[in-house]
């Protein structure tokens, strides 16, 4: 009997915990609703699609009904993201008139589209989608203002990030301005103004990692090694920087500044043929039989060429690639120029880097050093 009642009351404590996990989830759960209005006819999609924080699309599809639909889901956070919303499109890019990228934050958003001018929407219940409108009222006006300079710029940029320190909109600023090739000097003058919670965000967190990998090697940081995959199709390990000048490249296949470049490293190993320049490329392609192709293309084929590793995660539908992100690139063509003692001593393009065009005279300046 007592071993009978020890069971039951086993299996409710069992029972009653679960219900009070399901319960303390759906309580902490982030949720967002948004409705609207479309002049489109019954059974159309409206879809909406945003990538959370690991770099998953999270997409949500509602069907048009009496020129309405809703759409209901829910955010890991309490930050605002951008989100895509598109109805019938002809390509999926940000141009198509029945798409609209836009702020949304945790509550009810309303929704009122036409279709064939999406751009046109009006959105009420983001506070976001407001901030982020006077940003761009500000890329506008600047536009029109061809005068404005650099200082006058990151100044505008401090105001309206002073304003909302906290806003997810001013962290995406900032990380709009670090693809935009800023030096590093100048995106932690704006980062520093970032309130905490806006730093916590996706974006903020993305900026600060990039700042970290870059001060983590910058100029006479000591390299150790790094991993990539080789043309064989087997991960392999760079230890040594023993040339007189190593350069590591970081490229892909559709960019075409990148191709140009390899035309000047070309030059200054065929010039320099008494001096021992290692090239090392590592590609951030997402089809790797089309990388190998390249390389006979562009008759790189000799240079030590790695495919950089991705993480291995069919849902995750973004650009993660380990040297990218361990050397903080953003955009390409990155080239980090390396001594004999394994030393970073220039970067160029991208984010944190001197412009590209300066390359070639620092490299110049290593191979005529009579020390070498």
């Amino acid at each position: 009997m007592n071993k009978k009642i020890s069971i039951e009351l086993l299996i409710f404590i069992l029972l009653l915990s679960l219900t009070f996990k399901a319960f303390s989830q759906n309580e902490t759960e982030i949720h967002f609703k948004a409705r609207g209005k479309v002049d489109m006819a019954d059974n159309n999609e409206i879809k909406f699609e945003f990538f959370n924080n690991s770099g998953e699309l999270i997409k949500y599809t509602s069907k048009v009904k009496r020129k309405q639909f809703e759409i209901k889901g829910s955010l890991e956070d309490s930050s605002a993201i951008m989100v895509k919303l598109y109805g019938n499109v002809e390509s999926r890019d940000d141009g198509d008139p029945n798409s609209i990228n836009y702020f949304m934050e945790p509550g009810v958003l309303s929704i009122k589209l036409k279709e064939g001018n999406f751009k046109n929407a009006i959105i009420k219940g983001s506070e976001s989608e407001k901030i982020y409108n006077k940003y761009l009222k500000l890329l506008a006006n600047e536009k029109v203002n061809k005068k404005v300079d650099s200082l006058q710029s990151l100044n505008s940029r401090l105001n309206f990030i002073r304003t909302y320190p906290n806003s997810s909109v001013s962290a995406l600023v900032v990380l709009y301005e670090m693809r935009t090739g800023k030096s590093l000097e100048y995106i932690k003058c704006l980062f520093n103004e970032l309130g905490a919670f806006a730093r916590k965000s996706r974006d903020g967190t993305t900026i600060a990692n990039k700042i970290n990998s870059i001060e983590r090697y910058s100029l006479g940081k000591k390299l150790n090694s790094f991993n990539g995959i080789d043309t064989s199709g087997n991960k392999i390990e760079i230890l040594n920087f023993n040339a007189d000048i190593t350069i590591l490249d970081f490229w892909a296949t559709w960019c075409k500044p990148c191709i140009e470049n390899f035309l000047v490293l070309k030059e200054l190993q065929h010039t320099h043929s008494d001096k021992r320049i290692t090239v090392i490329t590592s590609s951030s392609d997402f089809n790797y039989d089309k990388w190998k192709a390249a390389l006979y293309k562009y008759k790189i084929e000799h240079w030590i060429n790695l495919y950089d590793i991705r993480e291995q995660n069919e849902k995750i539908k973004i650009s993660k690639t380990e040297m990218a992100e361990y050397f903080g690139v953003s955009s390409l063509p990155t080239t980090i120029l390396i001594n004999k003692h394994g030393q970073v001593i220039g970067r160029f393009g991208g984010f944190g880097g001197s412009p590209i065009e300066n390359m070639y005279q620092k490299i110049l300046d290593v191979l005529m050093r009579q020390d070498l």
